[in-house]
């Protein structure tokens, strides 16, 4: 199911802004084993939107462990959540390896690495923006990448408050 994307998704109504902080609290752990920063600026005490939240979760999560696996140790990494017309916007910034401009188009392809991630770390799927995409996609989201080859990333996931009225609906499969 993870690989090809089909998932079965529960829409509930549940605070973006507690589970931002879930993602975030529970990197803690890693981001000090990598002698990393995890930086949290929720501004925000409650925002209720429908969400699935274990996929959002997910996605989310994908892009956080993508910072700290690609930052370098000493460094910092940004996590914010930002209230923005209805919805909100979360915003991951690192200082890492940045992304290649060649590598930018295959991005979102399953299974791809760009070359300097696969030299930073030799492991990894190449599943995990794929599907970070695509979750956020199908909950009506966007998902924005602003990044430069050896001057880290900003990644901007763009959540609106009507994510109930997204394609998905509760409990049907989304098949990318």
């Amino acid at each position: 199911k993870v690989e090809q994307a089909r998932f079965t998704y529960k829409l509930e109504t549940g605070n973006i802004a507690a589970l931002c902080h879930e993602v975030v609290a529970s990197r803690q752990e890693k981001a000090s084993m990598r002698e990393v920063a995890l930086v949290e600026e929720i501004n925000l005490k409650e925002k209720l939107l429908r969400y699935d939240k274990e996929r959002l979760g997910i996605a989310i999560g994908n892009i956080v462990d993508n910072a700290l696996d690609y930052s370098p140790k000493g460094d910092r990494v940004i996590f914010k959540l930002n209230p923005i017309g209805n919805g909100v916007l979360v915003s991951i910034i690192d200082h890492g390896i940045g992304i290649p401009e060649k590598a930018r188009l295959h991005l979102f392809t399953k299974f791809y690495r760009a070359d300097n991630a696969k030299r930073v770390r030799a492991t990894g799927t190449g599943l995990g923006l794929y599907l970070a995409k695509h979750i956020i996609d199908d909950h009506g989201g966007k998902l924005e990448i602003d990044s430069r080859e050896g001057e880290g990333a900003t990644i901007n996931i763009t959540l609106p408050d009507d994510l109930g009225k997204a394609s998905i609906g509760q409990g049907n499969v989304a098949s990318i």
